[in-house]
């Protein structure tokens, strides 16, 4: 019977690694450089089930799937990776953009990903986005802080573009509402092109 929740299905996968293998990733988790990032602090000498616990509140459980996934391939665990998403897509929690190829090729880009070089130079009132994602959570605290944290408007725009909206599909989509609400001249302008 597979899992019934993306949790439960990153558990299952981190649980079926060797004890050499679970140390390979959890030390990929840590070297990771794109944002938002994991301290060592956070996972040594954890169980598996808190690593978990420590993945889904930094990536959120939009963008968890997807990070795991990434971090399975890069220690070349590729089989793992793909049991991985099929379980969670079995569950029917598998964000679309974690799908990997399979939906993505057949599929027009998202509205974000279309309009990215735009959004990230033209977007002004970044902050104000930043505490409807918060409060949506597609942010946690330590994003919305690291994030927060950019001095300009671009450098937030990027690293938003960099973690939290490179999760998926759902994050998309409601930052994309957001978008509309707060910057609707912006936002039918690009809807235009």
């Amino acid at each position: 019977m597979p899992p019934k929740t993306l949790r439960k299905c990153i558990e299952r996968t981190l649980n079926s690694l060797s004890k050499d293998d679970f140390d390979r990733f959890r030390n990929e988790l840590v070297k990771r450089q794109e944002e938002p990032r994991v301290l060592l602090n956070r996972v040594e000498g954890k169980q598996r089930w808190e690593v978990v616990n420590v993945m889904i509140s930094t990536f959120t459980e939009v963008g968890v799937l997807e990070v795991t996934k990434e971090l399975l391939e890069e220690i070349d665990l590729t089989q793992d990776a793909e049991t991985l998403v099929k379980a969670a897509m079995e569950a029917g929690c598998c964000p679309p953009a974690a799908g990997g190829a399979a939906g993505a090729q057949t599929e027009e880009r998202h509205f974000v990903e279309k309009h990215r070089d735009q959004l990230i130079q033209r977007v002004t009132c970044v902050d104000a986005i930043l505490d409807a994602l918060l409060k949506e959570d597609v942010l946690n605290q330590e994003t919305y802080d690291g994030i927060r944290s950019q001095r300009t408007s671009q450098a937030k725009m990027r690293e938003l573009y960099g973690g939290p909206l490179k999760a998926g599909e759902e994050a998309q989509d409601i930052f994309k509402k957001i978008l509309k609400d707060q910057q609707p001249l912006l936002f039918k302008s690009l809807e235009k092109k």
